[in-house]
């Protein structure tokens, strides 16, 4: 099975214009005070990780001819509202497929791709009373809540996406566009804003952003809040180079020892009999070459346990083992 730093905007076309780079297309924290009528607008729905700004969503010759003034430093102040004019949309396209289980039933899948555009989604899509969950492999430590109620419609997600730890003189960028979802059931998303991990710098080095959007809504005379929360951290990560797993006795004597490949792990290991508890080693390598091991406890209480391996570029990604504890009676857990 494969397995599944300071912070810094993106900059782009020079000081007068870089704050105003992170804003083009984004609605980040709209919060409405009062009650609105119930009239549908656009949902957020989730986020876009991508490692390239989406500048062809933008009409730069437009945005800079309307605020030829404000940009050579004269005039009003440019802000979120001035950018948010000039963002394009990206919308994505539907499709629908069905799988059959191991029991033999069958389910339909709905997913959802931007055509051309390489990224990591996380989001989710509505569709009647149906909520489809749309992640990519590298979107780990993910909690998500659904709440559908006669107080409160809306849906909090977060997420982290761990990268390769950079040498110093690399940076690791993403840009993280928010996707949005129509009353007719479209899904789009908008340029969203850059940030950054500084290169040289350890593990555990993180960046932290989140898109909220809420408001109170009247329907049928009673006041309802809607929006959504989407929380992203971005944690550098040094990428294992092998896993040791070494089994356990009560008298905390070695009953085996295994090593294995990052990434190479089984999807389930059987812990021998006798075997209270494992000792679970990744081994490491820092950012000047140096051997850096971690360890991780796990008795039989526990179902299973995550590594992470190299993915595609420098994201990290998951890879579950689960762990069938012999019980007293001779059976599997």
């Amino acid at each position: 099975m494969k397995c599944r730093k300071k912070y810094k905007r993106i900059l782009a076309l020079g000081i007068a214009l870089l704050a105003l780079l992170a804003f083009a297309g984004c609605q980040l924290a709209k919060e409405e005070g009062g009650e609105t009528e119930s009239a549908e607008r656009d949902r957020l729905i989730g986020v876009f990780l991508t490692r390239e700004y989406l500048d062809q969503l933008f009409d730069w010759k437009g945005y800079v001819e309307d605020n030829m003034m404000a940009l050579a430093g004269g005039g009003h102040a440019i802000d979120e509202a001035d950018t948010a004019a000039y963002g394009g949309r990206l919308y994505a396209t539907l499709t629908r497929e069905t799988r059959t289980d191991d029991a033999g039933e069958q389910h339909e899948r709905l997913d959802c791709t931007f055509e051309g555009i390489e990224g990591i989604r996380y989001f989710a899509v509505e569709e009647g009373i149906a909520t489809h969950m749309i992640s990519d492999p590298g979107i780990s430590g993910v909690h998500q809540a659904i709440t559908d109620t006669e107080e409160a419609k809306r849906i909090d997600l977060e997420a982290v996406l761990y990268v390769e730890a950079a040498a110093e003189t690399e940076t690791v960028v993403w840009y993280l566009n928010p996707v949005y979802q129509s009353a007719d059931g479209s899904v789009y998303l908008t340029a969203g804003h850059g940030t950054s991990l500084a290169g040289g710098m350890t593990e555990g080095a993180s960046f932290s952003t989140k898109f909220d959007e809420t408001e109170t809504v009247t329907v049928d005379g009673k006041s309802v809040e809607t929006g959504a929360s989407v929380s992203i951290r971005i944690e550098s990560k040094f990428p294992a180079e092998r896993i040791n797993v070494l089994q356990m006795d009560a008298e905390h004597a070695v009953v085996a020892r295994t090593e294995y490949d990052a990434g190479a792990l089984p999807e389930e290991i059987a812990p021998l009999p006798g075997t209270e508890y494992l000792i679970v080693e990744t081994v490491k390598r820092g950012l000047a070459g140096e051997e850096i091991v971690s360890r991780a406890l796990y008795g039989r209480q526990e179902t299973k346990f995550i590594t992470f391996c190299r993915g595609d570029g420098t994201v990290l990604l998951e890879q579950y083992t689960r762990l069938e504890w012999e019980q007293p009676n001779g059976t599997s857990a």
